[in-house]
């Protein structure tokens, strides 16, 4: 046979080499990459080339040089020596043909023939060789004895397993203890684990891998586990998250607080706290309830209903603190007009001006003086009158000017006058409108101007 040698075509693609300095790649990706020379090229390599010097058939691969005397043309290894030196034996010396082939079928090396001696690597030789080779290939610190004690061989190196999902069955095929998986679908809660088709219990961390895994982006991402022929141990998780003192009654009611394990959605609360509500049964309709701080709280607002208010005398008022649940209609006439109330009276705003029939009325005329003048006692309160005073005074030399009227404790206000001039005599006429006419008050009415004879009249007109 010949011995397995590692080829640079078995190194190809693998291992650190090639790659930028900065691989761009997370920490357990980098741990494969510098796990994948050693594993996956040198220590197979190293296994195939022990057990094929272990090999009873070994000695056709170990050289030798043939010792003198035989054959030409004898293999230079250590088997194609032995067989031509029992062939010889065997041509030359019959009788010893069965001696020499007892002492050839010896295994404890009776002449004690080196490797030295028949040109071939010894045993430590060769390990130092391999050694060598490792050190080169830059895995000196990869010795058997550190990564594969027990000499676990395939289970010692990571696997690459076939992920698949059919319904709620995740399968992962392949073989070896180490493995890792592409994951081809995401995981949900509920779903169990096959190997090889085989159920068996699945863990990520300290909770159930579809537990923990359910909610997350697996499908096209690797995985890493553990398997022990009965568990499947993930690598990843952390346990559950744990909130302490998170509750309903500590998040305001309206809000809900999600609490997540990376992409997992691990608890969600509605909050149900309302301790900052300060609402009073005052400010609460009646028989309407709320809850304030926790306690159930009855309304006693009342509420008033639709109505319509006719005005009156006396004043009408909506009480506070009601809540009016109707419309409030306050009552309007189209009567309410300035011509349906008496001249000087104020109803909500509209002063008066009818003028209804005389209440009375004097007249006084006065003979001729320099500062004829009326007056009157009024003997009761008049709220509004009408006063009209006319004037008649001769010699056109010193005209006659209009009469003047004074009520003591009362509003005079002037309407208007008109006039007239002819020949020696003037004449006037003039009105006065007097509010708030008291018992007592004292009317006084004055003509003036003119050099002879004057005249006076005064017309009161009581309203109301």
């Amino acid at each position: 046979m010949a011995f397995d040698r590692i080829t640079d075509g078995d190194l190809l693609g693998k291992g650190n080499i090639g790659r930028p300095d900065t691989p761009g790649v997370d920490t357990s990706e980098m741990q494969r990459i510098l796990d994948e020379l050693p594993r996956e090229v040198i220590v197979p390599a190293f296994n195939r080339l022990t057990g094929q010097l272990e090999d009873p058939g070994a000695a056709a691969s170990l050289g030798a040089a043939p010792p003198a005397g035989l054959p030409e043309g004898t293999p230079a290894t250590v088997q194609g020596a032995l067989e031509a030196l029992n062939a010889r034996a065997e041509e030359g010396f019959t009788g010893a043909g069965s001696a020499l082939a007892a002492h050839t079928g010896r295994t404890d090396n009776p002449h004690a023939v080196t490797a030295a001696q028949t040109g071939a690597y010894t045993r430590a030789e060769t390990d130092a060789a391999i050694g060598q080779r490792v050190v080169e290939i830059g895995a000196g610190d990869m010795a058997k004895s550190v990564y594969d004690p027990q000499d676990g061989r395939i289970d010692v190196t990571v696997q690459t397993y076939a992920h698949t999902k059919s319904g709620t069955v995740h399968n992962f095929a392949g073989s070896g203890a180490n493995g890792r998986a592409k994951m081809t679908a995401d995981v949900a809660a509920g779903d169990t684990f096959t190997v090889n088709g085989a159920p068996v219990t699945a863990y990520m961390g300290a909770e159930s891998a579809a537990d923990a895994m359910a909610g997350g982006s697996w499908s096209g991402r690797w995985v890493s586990f553990v398997f022990d022929g009965a568990t499947l141990d993930f690598k990843g998780g952390g346990g559950r998250v744990t909130v302490s003192g998170l509750s309903a009654g500590a998040v305001k009611t309206g809000v809900t607080v999600a609490v997540k394990q990376g992409e997992k959605t691990v608890q969600t609360v509605a909050g149900t706290f309302t301790s900052d509500a300060n609402a009073a049964a005052g400010q609460i309709l009646s028989g309407r309830t709320a809850y304030v701080k926790g306690a159930k709280v009855t309304g006693t607002i009342p509420s008033k209903a639709a109505a319509t208010i006719t005005p009156k005398t006396t004043n009408q008022t909506i009480a506070a603190g009601q809540y009016l649940s109707g419309a409030q209609t306050i009552a309007g006439s189209p009567n309410l007009a300035a011509g349906n109330i008496r001249a000087g009276v104020n109803i909500f705003g509209v002063v008066g001006t009818l003028l209804p029939a005389n209440v009375g009325y004097y007249t006084h005329l006065v003979s001729a003086a320099w500062t004829p003048s009326v007056s009157y006692t009024f003997q009761s309160n008049v709220n509004t009158a009408i006063v009209v005073a006319a004037s008649s005074a001769s010699d056109s030399g010193s005209p006659a000017i209009p009469p003047s009227l004074t009520v003591s404790g009362a509003t005079v206000v002037g309407l208007g006058s008109t006039g007239t001039d002819y020949f020696y005599t003037t004449t006037f006429v003039i009105a006065y409108l007097v509010t708030g006419i008291k018992a007592g008050a004292v009317l006084t009415a004055t003509a003036t101007g003119g050099s002879g004879g004057r005249a006076l009249a005064v017309q009161v007109i009581r309203i109301n």
